[in-house]
């Protein structure tokens, strides 16, 4: 399991790396800490989770894209991230996952995926 990057395609999707609830920790609050770069992880490749759209607006059953290249006009998106709009060859569509609404006030959005 690794991070997107450049080059990467829908086909290099494992799943995503997710945190198991309930899970309690005395050092690091949700959001707050990076992932650790080895050992065991929890990696969803079905089902549905919460993720920050960081470009576009998502609606009902639309497409889920993944960017990989960074692009300065859209400075809040970095790679890996979750998108509602296409940007050229900057991100790719992720097959089997879509939004199942609109994003919250603060660019929340849920999204059904199968990756198996």
């Amino acid at each position: 399991v690794r991070p997107i990057g450049a080059g990467d395609t829908a086909a290099s999707v494992y799943g995503f790396l997710v945190r198991p609830f309930p899970i309690e920790s005395g050092t690091t609050a949700l959001g707050t800490a990076t992932p650790p770069t080895s050992g065991a992880c929890d990696v969803a490749k079905l089902g549905y989770m919460t993720v920050k759209v960081t470009n576009g607006t998502p609606a009902k059953n639309s497409a889920v894209y993944i960017r990989t290249v960074l692009n300065g006009a859209i400075p809040a998106g970095l790679v890996g991230d979750v998108e509602a709009v296409a940007d050229g060859t900057n991100t790719f569509v992720l097959p089997g996952a879509y939004f199942t609404g609109a994003a919250d006030a603060n660019g929340n959005s849920e999204i059904a995926f199968n990756l198996i």
